[in-house]
C-alpha cells in the first residue's frame, strides 16, 4: 500500500479472478483500515494533455504536471503512463532529461510505472514528453495522461 496516494476516503479492495475460459470475475468490495505508514504518498495529475498523443515521424508530444508541494522531503517518485505501442518510442522523459527510450509493448497496451530520481522533479511545473522517429505507428500515451506519484518522509 506504500504507493496508494493518501486520501480522505476509506480504502476498499476487491478480488479479480480470471477463470480457465479467460473470463474475469470481480468480488464484492471490502472496506479495510488504512495501514500504518512511515511516509505519505501524493499523486499529481497532468494538464494540457494532447487529445491525440502519438509521437512518431520525428514528433514530440508532452504535457505539464504541477507539483505544489515542497520536494525537500521526497524520498521516492514514480511516473505512471498508460501506453499503446510504447516499444516504438525513441524517448520518454521529464524536464528535459530522458528517463527511458522505450516503454511497454509492441502494438499492445501497457501500464508502465517508472522510477524517477526525486532530484529531477521541480516544485511547480514538470514537463513530461515522448519522442518517436518511426514513420509507422508510434507511441501513444493514453487518456487521462501520465501522473507522478511522490512518497515523502514524515
Amino acid at each position: 500500500t506504500e504507493w496508494i496516494p493518501d486520501q480522505d476516503q476509506p480504502l476498499r479492495i476487491a478480488a479479480l479472478i480470471t477463470d480457465y475460459a479467460g473470463i474475469t470475475h470481480r468480488s464484492a468490495e471490502a472496506e479495510i483500515p488504512w495501514p500504518a505508514r512511515r511516509a505519505i504518498c501524493r499523486m499529481y495529475k497532468p494538464r494540457n494533455v494532447p487529445a491525440c498523443w502519438q509521437s512518431r515521424d520525428g514528433r514530440r508530444h508532452g504535457c505539464s504536471i504541477d507539483i505544489p508541494d515542497d520536494l525537500k522531503r521526497a524520498v521516492e517518485a514514480r511516473l505512471v503512463v498508460a501506453s499503446w505501442n510504447g516499444y516504438e518510442a525513441d524517448g520518454l522523459g521529464i524536464n528535459g532529461r530522458q528517463l527511458v527510450q522505450r516503454i511497454g509493448r509492441n502494438h499492445d497496451f501497457a501500464l508502465n510505472e517508472l522510477g524517477i530520481p526525486p532530484s529531477v522533479l521541480l516544485q511547480g511545473d514538470n514537463e513530461i514528453y515522448t519522442f518517436g522517429s518511426t514513420p509507422h505507428h508510434g507511441i501513444e500515451v493514453l487518456w487521462p495522461g501520465p501522473v507522478i506519484k511522490v512518497r515523502y518522509g514524515t
